[in-house]
């Protein structure tokens, strides 16, 4: 029977909508859980290494067949593990928004969108460059796994296959963040989109589930 390890880096604060969630999926759904969690403070370690820490726990720990990152500032259901199980993928997100920032208000503030975290991978092999861009065309009423190029790690489950995978590619640094070419700069990709790409490398699939939902805590400005 798969076992999870949940995994979520965080600061002394949480949200109250991840409180909740986790106080709802431990009490109704502990059956997929090692009751024993593991985290790692961000401030502590910095974002990348704390997310390549709990991998590293996660390899030693042989009990568990999953590892599931849940940031804190995310809510979700009781069933969120439960049907990113049921989807039986090497790695597989839930529905996760983000939030651009559009244009300036004329108020000090601005104005902001959501955006679903998915993405397409666009290579440029004349310009030796490669970068993601969002994915427009994801299916969001389908209510099924969807592959992507790339996701975030805001609700991601990852098989022991996947983690091991990328060990054996590039070593103990899943998230250790990577450099591309944009016009005449080298830029830094994201930790999450890192990972992503050393997935894609190492020939693992990323699915996100459109069925599975979940809400993300971000400031925004009304006016």
């Amino acid at each position: 029977m798969p076992k999870v390890l949940i995994a979520y880096p965080h600061e002394d604060m949480v949200s109250f909508s991840f409180h909740r969630s986790l106080q709802w999926l431990m009490s109704e759904y502990s059956e997929n859980l090692i009751p024993d969690t593991i985290t790692a403070r961000a401030w502590g370690f910095g974002l990348v290494e704390a997310r390549n820490e709990l991998m590293r726990q996660f390899i030693n720990f042989k009990e568990a067949t999953h590892i599931w990152f849940i940031d804190t500032d995310m809510g979700f259901a009781p069933d969120t593990v439960t049907n990113l199980l049921q989807a039986n993928k090497p790695v597989v997100g839930a529905l996760c928004y983000g939030q651009n920032t559009v244009s300036p208000d004329g108020l000090s503030g601005y104005v902001t969108e959501p955006f679903a975290v998915a993405y397409d991978l666009i290579i440029d092999k004349q310009a030796d460059s490669a970068h993601y861009q969002l994915k427009y065309d994801l299916d969001i009423e389908s209510k099924s796994p969807q592959q992507v190029a790339a996701t975030g790690t805001g609700c991601l489950l990852i098989s022991r296959e996947a983690a091991d995978a990328v060990l054996q590619k590039y070593g103990d640094s899943w998230f250790n963040q990577l450099r591309y070419k944009h016009d005449t700069k080298l830029l830094a990709m994201s930790e999450d989109l890192s990972f992503c790409y050393r997935l894609t490398t190492a020939s693992v699939p990323i699915y996100i589930h459109t069925g599975v939902r979940t809400n993300h805590m971000k400031r925004v400005w009304l006016s």
